[in-house]
């Protein structure tokens, strides 16, 4: 008979070692998986046998998610890092296979822009403050740079003046650096 382990024990074991960690995802990606473990997956599926989970079991979790109202989004966010985990196992031949867990159909948001008068008040602002917070807001605005993405810029590094190009290779959050 097969021992199989808890969906704690993979997932803060082999997975979280194997997968997490040997492919490098980014501190938010991280700092997303251990709060969706935490507060979402190990109440719910923690002291189960890993092969226990299957597609009932996701379809009552994901109904317990819908009635707590939870958007598709949150859902989807917390249903993909199962999906990812149980992949992983089968992949990883610690289950003989994954269930499907499906996840919902989301509309794209719609993309909120500032308009014009928005932009140039926030312009006329910044010129008034300080040129790097002109240079920030113009950045914002013309290029569509993300805070992060600004604060994260090396003008000796990422600003090429003569060719009139900008490089993001980094942003900044929460205080650390990431690609």
């Amino acid at each position: 008979r097969k021992e199989y382990p808890t969906f704690k024990e993979w997932f803060d074991g082999r997975f979280w070692t194997e997968w997490v960690v040997s492919r490098k995802n980014k501190p938010s990606e991280v700092e997303s998986k251990k709060s969706i473990m935490k507060h979402h997956l190990e109440p719910e599926f923690g002291e189960m046998g890993i092969n226990e989970i299957d597609v009932g079991v996701i379809a009552r979790f994901r109904a317990k998610l819908i009635k707590a109202k939870k958007s598709d989004k949150t859902i989807n966010n917390i249903l993909a890092v199962l999906s990812k985990a149980l992949k992983y196992a089968e992949a990883a031949r610690v289950i003989e296979r994954a269930p499907t867990v499906g996840l919902l159909k989301v509309e794209r948001p719609e993309i909120v822009a500032w308009s014009v008068e928005e932009y140039a008040r926030l312009l006329a602002a910044a010129k008034k403050l300080d040129p790097i917070w002109y240079a920030a807001v113009c950045l914002a605005g013309e290029a569509g740079l993300r805070v992060g993405e600004i604060r994260a810029l090396d003008w000796r590094r990422d600003v090429d003046l003569v060719a009139g190009t900008i490089t993001v290779n980094h942003q900044i959050r929460r205080g650390k650096q990431t690609t």
